[in-house]
């Protein structure tokens, strides 16, 4: 993941001085030397999001050993995994309505420090060349979490403004290795295997939100992420998601009233009055260590579609570019029926098991973690 400290052209120029014994030849039937192909070959991988920030992270449980009793479990096959993501606010237990959380929105927007701009500065422009290459960069108005205040069976989640680019300079950068510098700017800030406090984050943080859904008949929506986007291109997400922008959040504003909770659904073309608030249901927060604790909101709903009428709407989609396909996994009545009885729990789980065996390598974080979330609130009987 280290960024090349020679220029494009100089290292295609000394590719080609090498040994030209080995040719292929072009479309236009020139003989190019292998080592050249080989170069442009590797200069398109270094300039995949990847050697920005590490979405496999692997070492991800010893990089945040101090977060693992907090992480996410996915249980599948009598076995728990643990998912890179930290719950700090568990809604399965509190069981707050959307009425009973709010936001309330700080005047003063992020700033970037000057330590943080200084390290990442070489690497934000990389990335940003990429997303502008992508023509996936817009320098959109976002809100940043800075903090989470419970009284009286309420919730406040204390936001601020920040600006896209914001994201991109320290969220998207974090395992860039600087020119001249020695670590990473995740190994600046997580030294100690724990992420810091929101408030006192360095990092842009935006906050993100993630919708699954349901057909009227139990049927899970899922969208497959076309190779035209930026990011974890081809992965399974759910079917709705997004971050939160400025405009989403008044001064003050219940989540119930949130406009992107309806919007969200304008991905597969679906309209606001498809899914009812009502039906939609608040799982918690949490963050995301892939990204340096970047929070995201989790929630599970019911739309009164069938899958037919749901590809259909898909098909004249505003950003149906965004997803190569729908895929759905189907449940049937046991996605919503009440868990009563052993019997009932174990079909469940079973079904979970099955849906996981298919696609548990194709999906993303956040989907992963929406289901688990999903299915401990299923199993507690809410």
């Amino acid at each position: 993941m280290r960024i090349k400290k020679k220029s494009k052209p100089k290292r295609i120029k000394e590719a080609a001085l090498k040994d030209g014994t080995a040719y292929i030849t072009g479309l236009l039937r020139i003989p190019i030397p292998l080592a050249v192909v080989e170069e442009l070959l590797r200069m398109k991988k270094e300039g995949s999001p990847s050697n920005f920030v590490d979405w496999q992270l692997k070492d991800w449980p010893q990089i945040y050993i101090n977060e693992l009793n907090s992480v996410v479990h996915l249980h599948y096959r009598g076995k728990k995994y643990l998912l890179p993501q930290v719950l700090i606010f568990n809604n399965i237990e509190r069981k707050l309505g959307l009425s009973q959380i709010s936001f309330k929105l700080e005047e003063k927007p992020f700033e970037l420090r000057n330590d943080i701009r200084s390290l990442t500065e070489n690497s934000f422009e990389k990335l940003l060349d990429y997303l502008r290459e992508k023509r996936e960069y817009s320098n959109e108005q976002n809100l940043r979490l800075v903090n989470i205040i419970e009284k009286q069976g309420v919730a406040v989640l204390e936001v601020q403004p920040v600006e896209y680019k914001y994201f991109v300079h320290t969220n998207l950068v974090l395992d860039a290795k600087p020119k001249d510098k020695e670590q990473t700017l995740r190994e600046c800030l997580h030294p100690d295997g724990k992420l810091e406090d929101l408030e006192k984050s360095p990092l842009a943080n935006h906050l993100g939100i993630d919708i699954l859904l349901f057909t009227a008949d139990g049927s899970l929506i899922m969208q497959k992420r076309s190779k035209k986007v930026a990011f974890r291109t081809e992965e399974l997400c759910s079917a709705a998601s997004g971050a939160v922008s400025l405009t989403d959040v008044p001064t003050k504003i219940i989540l119930k009233e949130m406009p992107k909770l309806r919007e969200a659904f304008e991905e597969i073309g679906i309209s606001k009055t498809d899914v009812l608030t009502d039906q939609i249901f608040f799982l918690g927060i949490t963050r995301e260590l892939i990204r340096g604790g970047k929070p995201e909101m989790f929630f599970f709903g019911k739309t009164s579609l069938s899958e037919k009428q749901i590809k259909e709407k898909w098909e004249d989609a505003r950003d149906k570019w965004e997803s190569k396909k729908l895929v759905f996994f189907h449940l049937g009545r046991i996605a919503d029926k009440n868990l009563n009885d052993t019997m009932e729990k174990h079909k469940f789980l079973s079904k979970i098991d099955e849906f996981l065996g298919k696609y548990i390598d194709k999906s993303s974080i956040p989907l992963l973690t929406s289901v688990a979330l999903w299915v401990k609130y299923r199993m507690k009987g809410n």
